[in-house]
C-alpha cells in the first residue's frame, strides 16, 4: 500500500495540470503576481545523505549503527523567472509614473497609489536571491543489535536533524539611487502592515525539522533494497506576511509523512578492485495542513494589494485603507505533495568512490481557504469617502462607481497568495575516500550540485557539501 502511495505522489506531482484550489476561479493566466514562494530547504536535498553508502551492511559493525554529518553551503542564482513570479505578466521591471508624466506612455503602477508625487517617474526591478548554510546530521541503528527476532533482523530506525542559516535578499533595484530610495520608502509605508519590499538580507537561523524513519534494508547478491516509512516534526518558523520573500527555516511548519524506496544494483564486479553500481532512490512526502497568513490580489488585477480601499461609511478611518491590511488574511494552507527521485552511477576503485547522479524534485501548488468569514464591506477607493472605483487597477484610476461596489470573495485571486507548483532538475558529482577495517567503515566525501528550475515556483541553486560518515 505504501509503495502504491509513493508512485501516486509522483503521478500527481508530474502532471502538467493539477487541480490546486477549493475555490471557484477564472481560468489561470500569467497575470498573477504572487506574494509567497516556497524555497527548497536544506533538508529536502535527500540525495546528499545517500551518496556512495547505499550498500553498506551496518550489521557488520560492533554497535550496528551509523552516523553521518553533512555541512552544506547553497546559494541561489539570479533568474528572470523569479522576478516574473513576483511581478506577473513576464515582466522584468515595473514603471511607476505619476499622472502628470503619463502623457501617451504606458505605465505599470500609478505613482499616486504609492503616495508619490504627480510628476514622479521611475523604474524598478527585483532580483531575489537566497543563501543557505548549515548541516544535516543522521543516526541509524539496526534492531538486530538488541533482538534475535528474525522478523526484525533487517529493520532499523533512523533519525535526522537539519540546522541552518537562511539569508534572503530581494535586491530591490532602480535606475538611480534617488529613485530607488523614494520607491523603497513608498513600499515600506508605515501604514502598511504587510507585503512590504525590504532591501538587504533578511536572516533566520534554527532547526529546520527532525525526521524519524523506520526502515528495512535487504542486501542480496549484487542488490540492495531499502524501504522506509517517514515522519517529520517541523521545528522552523512559519512564513511572515510582513515582507515579500522573507526567510523561512524548514518547510513552513508543516508536519510530514511519507515513504522512501531505494535500489542499488551492482552492474559490474569481476573480483577486482573496480566496481560499478546503478542506483535509484525515490521519496514521496505528504504535507499536512497548517494555519498561516497570506496576502492576496484581486482577479485580473496584479498588485492590487497596494491600492487604497474604502468602506461604505464616510468616516475618515474607513477611507483610503491600505489594501495590504485588508487583503492579508489568515488561511488554512491545504496539504500538498512533494516528490523526489535521484538516480545515477557509482564507481568504486580500491579506497576511492565516485558518483554521478541526477535528481528530480517537485511539488504541486498549495490550496488555501480563508479561516474567517469574508465580510464584503470594502471596495477600491473612489475620490471621496464612502465611494468606490471598481474599474481602477494598479496602473489607472477609473471614475467613481454610481453605487458602492464592494470586493467579494469571488474577486479574490487565490493563486496570488499560494506557492506555485515546482519542478527542478539537479545534477551532481561526488568523490569519496573509504577506510574499511572489516568491522568499521568510514567515508569522507565532497559533492557539487547544480539545480535548474523548470517552473517559476522554485529558485535555481548550486551548492557544495561534505560528508563524514562512519559505522560503529
Amino acid at each position: 500500500m505504501n509503495i502504491f502511495l509513493l508512485f501516486l505522489f509522483f503521478n500527481l506531482i508530474l502532471q502538467k495540470n493539477i487541480s490546486t484550489s477549493f475555490d471557484i476561479e477564472a481560468p489561470r493566466c500569467n497575470n498573477t503576481a504572487r506574494t509567497f514562494l516556497y524555497t527548497r530547504p536544506i533538508s529536502d536535498y535527500v540525495f546528499l545523505t545517500r551518496t556512495l553508502t547505499r550498500n553498506i551492511d551496518y550489521k557488520k559493525s560492533p554497535l550496528q549503527a551509523d552516523f553521518s554529518f553533512i555541512p552544506l553551503y547553497e546559494p541561489s542564482r539570479t533568474l528572470d523567472k523569479t522576478t516574473h513570479y513576483f511581478f506577473g505578466r513576464g515582466r522584468d521591471s515595473l514603471s511607476v509614473v505619476g499622472d502628470d508624466n503619463i502623457e501617451s506612455k504606458a505605465r505599470d503602477i500609478r505613482a499616486e497609489w504609492l503616495g508619490l508625487s504627480d510628476d514622479f517617474w521611475g523604474i524598478f526591478t527585483i532580483k531575489p536571491q537566497q543563501k543557505q548554510v548549515g548541516f544535516l546530521a543522521t543516526y541509524l541503528q539496526e534492531f538486530s543489535r538488541f533482538t534475535d527476532i528474525s522478523f526484525l533482523e533487517d529493520w532499523y530506525v533512523r533519525g535526522e536533524i537539519s540546522f541552518y542559516h537562511v539569508s534572503n535578499n530581494i535586491h530591490f533595484q532602480s535606475d538611480s539611487k534617488n529613485v530607488q530610495q523614494e520607491l523603497l520608502a513608498a513600499f515600506n509605508n508605515p501604514a502598511w502592515e504587510f507585503a512590504r519590499f525590504k532591501n538587504g538580507g533578511q536572516k533566520k537561523t534554527g532547526v529546520g525539522k527532525i525526521e524519524l524513519a523506520i526502515g528495512t534494508q535487504y542486501i542480496l547478491e549484487g542488490l540492495t533494497l531499502i524501504y522506509e516509512t517517514i515522519a517529520a516534526i517541523p521545528c522552523g518558523n512559519k512564513p511572515s506576511p510582513k515582507t515579500i520573500f522573507n526567510p523561512v527555516v524548514g518547510n513552513g511548519r508543516f508536519a510530514e509523512f511519507g515513504v522512501r524506496l531505494g535500489i542499488n544494483y551492482e552492474i559490474f564486479e569481476n573480483n577486482c578492485p573496480l566496481a560499478i553500481d546503478f542506483f535509484l532512490d525515490t521519496q514521496g512526502l505528504l504535507f499536512l495542513k497548517s494555519k498561516q497568513w497570506r496576502t492576496f490580489d484581486l482577479k485580473g488585477k496584479p498588485l492590487s494589494r497596494y491600492l487604497p480601499y474604502n468602506k461604505s461609511t464616510a468616516l475618515l478611518r474607513d477611507t483610503n485603507i491600505p489594501g495590504v491590511n485588508l487583503l492579508t488574511r489568515k488561511v488554512s494552507v491545504r496539504p500538498y505533495l512533494m516528490a523526489d527521485v535521484s538516480f545515477g552511477w557509482s564507481l568504486y576503485y580500491k579506497n576511492l568512490g565516485f558518483e554521478l547522479g541526477a535528481d528530480i524534485w517537485g511539488h504541486n501548488e498549495e490550496r488555501v481557504q480563508f479561516l474567517d468569514c469574508f465580510v464584503e464591506d470594502f471596495g477600491i477607493a473612489g475620490t471621496s469617502p464612502g465611494t468606490t472605483s471598481s474599474l481602477s487597477d494598479i496602473a489607472h484610476q477609473a471614475p467613481n462607481d454610481e453605487f458602492f461596489t464592494p470586493v467579494t470573495i469571488f474577486d479574490i485571486d487565490f493563486a496570488s497568495g499560494r506557492s506555485a507548483s515546482a519542478l527542478n532538475y539537479l545534477f551532481y558529482g561526488t568523490a569519496a575516500y573509504f577506510r574499511d577495517n572489516e568491522c568499521k567503515i568510514s567515508v569522507l566525501s565532497g559533492t557539487f550540485f547544480y539545480e535548474i528550475p523548470q517552473k517559476k515556483g522554485a529558485l535555481g541553486k548550486w551548492g557544495i557539501s561534505f560528508k563524514f560518515e562512519t559505522t560503529f
